[in-house]
């Protein structure tokens, strides 16, 4: 899941969801990010190193469509 700032205007193929940045991580290799989206859920994702995250900032999570599983009882 690749997390970047709300405001970047972007047309990428995936699926998009919203919310804000709980913790950032900063590491060699890229920032790790926690966020929180409306209904309380929590997801940690990936931005790019030097990605200037920080916490209570707006941020879209964007998850490819080959990673969505959706799982049904029964």
């Amino acid at each position: 899941m690749r997390i970047e700032r709300a405001s970047v205007p972007r047309r990428t193929r995936g699926n998009q969801l919203a919310g804000v940045v709980q913790g950032v991580a900063r590491g060699d290799d890229g920032d790790q990010i926690a966020m929180a989206l409306e209904g309380g859920l929590q997801l940690v994702g990936f931005a790019p190193r030097g990605s200037g995250l920080r916490a209570r900032q707006r941020v879209l999570a964007t998850v490819d469509d080959a990673a969505v599983v959706v799982a049904l009882p029964g």
